[in-house]
């Protein structure tokens, strides 16, 4: 149980945090135009 928590903790998190770094990057990017 505690690895099935694990790989869906980390599914988790990774997609908000690519959520968070999509909505921040695209300001980002058009303020510093950076990739």
């Amino acid at each position: 149980d505690g690895f099935g928590w694990a790989v869906l903790g980390g599914g988790v998190i990774s997609i908000v945090s690519m959520i968070l770094e999509g909505m921040l990057g695209l300001r980002e990017e058009e303020e510093e135009g950076e990739t």
